[in-house]
């Protein structure tokens, strides 16, 4: 079948090249005749990307389909989710609640997506990636018709838990689509994932680009149901198209699997630290979408120019993703390469981002964020997996995955927030509350590689004795 050829394989430890006591774990001698027979189930063989077969070349028509229908419910989701932002603390103010009431409401939806990815992550093998698919955008596109319906309510109390309760099964139904497209995505193009990732990455900034914009549009003119109802009703419509374009698929215990265990594979060091700096980049985007209004209000911006800056990071960002996901596809060392310098590049523009006496420079400052975070985060994920895993471990790694990056974009403008009431200055507070990311981060890996020097150490005292 097309897009399942097989390739060349390099065999490596699992993530070899950074904790050497990782790879004296996972490495045992087998024999040659052991090695021709069955595949090793201490060894993860990574593959090394096809540069010779284009995406393209290498699909069928249902494929080719599949990845459009993914890159358009990618950009349906967010271009939902993001649809109240501009005028629902209006909303809430009105009828006699706060912003504090505003932003419990709005990021219920992320706290329930964290929670829920790493549940699904675990049981979506037996539950079905088709069912998940469908039934989570059919939860999502349900609630979002229905969150459209609070119009309706104008005692504040019910208007907030009601608006909680909803947000908390449309996170739900956000995490279901995202955990079952990952796997689908990892499923259908094996020797492809960071280039199709790219796609739908951009397609992800696209919808949190749009969502804002048709959202105040609407809302100035014909008020908070219409385009709630309608992006929902386009999301539930759309449902028929899976049940063609989503083949079977089976869960097949492999060696591999068997021998996977994720609180096994969370403990490598490097495996936290992509996974916690990845949640950092995200959860400082959360922080600038909720922040940086009022902060540059401040300094003369006026509303346009506002949602102009914000337009530039994530128009750069979807820029950026489509292009890494196709250049860094190639090489494996490269994907290192691209992570590392993302990283990097996004802490030190934190230090110079918003400078006060540089204000013509934050639409430089705002691309080199997107950029500099698609370059980081759009390579990681292909980067924490196995080659050829089973289904069991696509939907365990995508839950981690974005588990983490919901988890960041719920705390991280929290931290920000608090930091900024004390520090009362936006500046500050967006590179101590990145810093602080970044600084768990490192201590998480530090203190999990030192746990296992112990223990190794420990155990090796043992045999001696």
């Amino acid at each position: 079948m097309p897009g399942r050829e097989t390739e060349p394989l390099v065999t490596l430890p699992l993530q070899g090249d950074y904790n050497d006591e990782y790879n004296d774990e996972y490495t045992t001698p087998v024999s040659e005749s052991d090695m021709e027979a069955t595949t090793p189930s201490k060894l993860i063989s990574r593959k090394e990307p096809q540069s010779n077969i284009s995406l393209w070349d290498d699909t069928d028509v249902r494929q080719k389909l599949l990845l459009m229908d993914l890159m358009l419910m990618d950009f349906l989701t967010l271009f939902s989710s993001s649809i109240p932002s501009p005028f629902f603390s209006r909303i809430v103010i009105k009828r006699g609640g706060s912003i504090l009431y505003s932003a419990l409401i709005l990021q219920s939806l992320m706290l329930s997506f964290s929670i829920c990815c790493v549940i699904f992550g675990k049981y979506l093998p037996s539950m079905g990636i088709k069912k998940m698919f469908v039934g989570g955008l059919a939860t999502f596109g349900l609630c979002q018709v229905i969150f459209g319906l609070l119009h309706f309510v104008m005692d504040i109390k019910a208007f907030t838990g009601l608006g909680i309760l909803i947000r908390v099964f449309q996170g739900a139904g956000e995490a279901a689509f995202a955990i079952s497209s990952m796997s689908v995505m990892c499923e259908e193009y094996p020797a492809h994932i960071t280039k199709v990732f790219g796609f739908t990455e951009a397609m992800v900034g696209v919808g949190y680009l749009m969502g804002p914009i048709f959202g105040g549009g609407m809302f100035d003119t014909l008020g908070m149901l219409l385009p709630l109802v309608l992006s929902g009703g386009i999301v539930i419509l759309a449902i028929p198209c899976h049940f063609f374009l989503l083949r079977p698929y089976t869960h097949e215990e492999n060696a591999e699997s068997g021998e996977f265990n994720v609180l096994d594979w969370l403990s490598n060091p490097y495996i936290i630290s992509v996974l916690c700096s990845v949640a950092t980049v995200f959860g400082t985007f959360g922080y600038i979408d909720v922040a940086i209004t009022t902060y540059l209000e401040k300094l003369g911006f006026t509303a346009t120019t506002v949602g102009l800056v914000l337009f530039t990071v994530g128009l750069s960002y979807c820029i950026a993703a489509a292009l890494i996901g196709y250049i860094v596809s190639f090489k494996v060392w490269v994907r290192k390469v691209s992570m590392t310098v993302g990283f990097i590049g996004f802490s030190l523009v934190l230090m110079v981002y918003v400078p006060k006496q540089l204000t013509s420079l934050i639409y430089v400052g705002s691309s080199a964020l997107g950029i500099f975070g698609a370059l980081g985060t759009v390579p990681a994920f292909e980067d924490l997996l196995p080659s050829d895993p089973s289904l069991e471990i696509h939907s365990a790694i995508s839950g981690a995955w974005y588990g983490c990056i919901g988890l960041g974009m719920f705390v991280l403008p929290l931290i920000g927030s608090a930091i900024h009431k004390v520090l009362h200055s936006f500046s500050w507070a967006l590179f101590v509350s990145s810093c602080i990311g970044f600084a768990i981060t490192l201590i998480l890996a530090g203190l999990v590689y030192f746990i296992k020097r112990v223990k190794s150490s420990s155990h090796l005292n043992d045999l001696v004795d």
